[in-house]
């Protein structure tokens, strides 16, 4: 964030590593994070969808809705890898399954 003069959850610092990183098509980016106000708040700013890590299960008072919100690594997994790639982790079930 200092390099890039900005902090999260403001969408410089995730526009300047999607830029970095060479990535063009916005929608195959995710954010995966653990804090609504910082990482998921900071993905919905940069227009990407976003994945809240909630292992805690703490209840959402912020009003910030993330695309994905999951409760463990199987959850987590189901979000992100192809359903050839859950098979190698030991996740059967589909994809996605934790919506909103």
């Amino acid at each position: 964030s200092e390099k890039v003069g900005a902090a999260k959850p403001s969408p410089k610092l995730l526009d300047y590593a999607i830029r970095d990183l060479g990535l063009t098509n916005r929608s195959r980016v995710l954010m995966v994070g653990d804090d609504l106000l910082a990482d998921i708040k900071g993905g919905i700013n940069a227009g990407i969808d976003t994945c809240w890590v909630n292992f805690a299960n703490e209840e959402n008072k912020t009003g910030i809705q993330p695309k994905y919100t999951v409760h463990s690594y199987e959850e987590l997994y189901r979000v992100v890898m192809e359903p050839e790639e859950l098979e190698n982790v030991g996740v059967r079930n589909r994809r996605h399954m934790n919506e909103g």
